[in-house]
């Protein structure tokens, strides 16, 4: 059996810096390939895992002057040359905070960021590679409820789904449509580092 992962990075970020500052655990980064393959080892019928798939967001021209985005960026760039593993970008675009505020990219209080085109992406890719029998399990590494309509495709159309999570995301929705739900404790992830 084949299986491939699709981690949603934005949404795998954020609740990983929530659930470690809920446990007073310092933040660290974890390897995307790593973490796959870890993953991966932990399917019952132990699948080979095929490829990894990033879905990440370039940041507008305007945030790419930011050398924390640019940094982020450079490195996100770094990891389309990694074999096995692709990256497939959305953008990260900004917005007034308010209509009577000129935006100030050095002044985060003047915009809000809003990121666009992964949900979209990651639900093509991981239904375009299902009807061409790419998989036969997909790993999903979110707790983004938007991704439900997906997996019930899949679900429906004999694919195997695993649903992975990080404790502070609630995944009840998924219940009726995952075939196995693995858990990201800080323990695991600590198994996923560089």
């Amino acid at each position: 059996m084949k299986s491939m992962a699709f981690i949603d990075y934005q949404n795998f970020e954020i609740s990983k810096a929530e659930y470690l500052k809920s446990i007073r655990e310092e933040r660290f980064n974890v390897n995307f390939s790593v973490l796959a393959k870890n993953l991966n080892d932990r399917i019952d019928i132990k699948p080979t895992l095929m490829k990894t798939y990033l879905f990440a967001y370039k940041p507008c021209d305007d945030l790419l002057k930011l050398p924390a985005q640019k940094n982020y960026y450079n490195w996100v760039s770094s990891l389309k040359n990694k074999a096995y593993f692709e990256v497939i970008e959305g953008t990260q675009e900004i917005r007034p905070a308010s209509k009577d505020v000129d935006i100030d990219i050095n002044d985060i209080s003047t915009y809000k960021t809003k990121e666009k085109g992964t949900d979209i992406n990651l639900a093509v890719q991981m239904l375009s590679k299902a009807y061409q029998n790419a998989y036969d399990v997909a790993i999903l590494v979110s707790g983004d409820t938007d991704y439900i309509p997906v997996i019930r495709e899949l679900h429906h159309i004999g694919k195997i789904v695993v649903l992975a999570s990080l404790p502070n995301q609630n995944i009840v929705k998924y219940e009726e449509y995952r075939d196995a739900h693995l858990r990201m404790d800080v323990n695991f992830l600590k198994t996923c580092t560089k």
